[in-house]
């Protein structure tokens, strides 16, 4: 695998995000439908750029970017509207899976490009 220390950070981080994110998304699924879960999953990449600019990293976002971010942000908005299949549960569970894998999906990326760990790929793989 690599380093003990580093394996063991990856261990103990990277597979619970993953866990609460396959948990969440299936508690998800039961409480609004497959259309709503997909579609809230959509804008995951607008915390992400925020929490990314905010935390230092150097993010390149153009006008472009920003526009179609929105434009996903407004779909996901009208198709809410007018889910026939919404409740707060669902939308709460949903919100879950969205932070859990915006989550794991920052700390695999700090740990692999950012701040390399010392674990081989298929050690990470099996990791999780």
């Amino acid at each position: 695998f690599g380093s003990r220390r580093d394996t063991m950070r990856w261990a103990r981080s990277i597979p619970a995000l993953f866990a609460v994110m396959l948990f969440s998304s299936m508690v998800a699924l039961k409480h609004a439908s497959l259309g709503a879960v997909v579609v809230m999953r959509n804008i995951a990449p607008l915390p992400t750029l925020f929490i990314e600019a905010a935390i230092g990293e150097k993010v390149q976002v153009d006008f472009q970017s920003v526009l179609a971010l929105f434009a996903v942000v407004g779909g996901v908005g009208l198709y809410s509207r007018a889910d026939l299949e919404f409740s707060m549960v669902g939308l709460l569970w949903m919100l879950v899976n969205m932070i859990s894998a915006v989550a794991e999906r920052l700390l695999q990326r700090y740990m692999i490009a950012v701040a390399p760990i010392d674990v081989s790929k298929t050690g990470m793989m099996l990791l999780n």
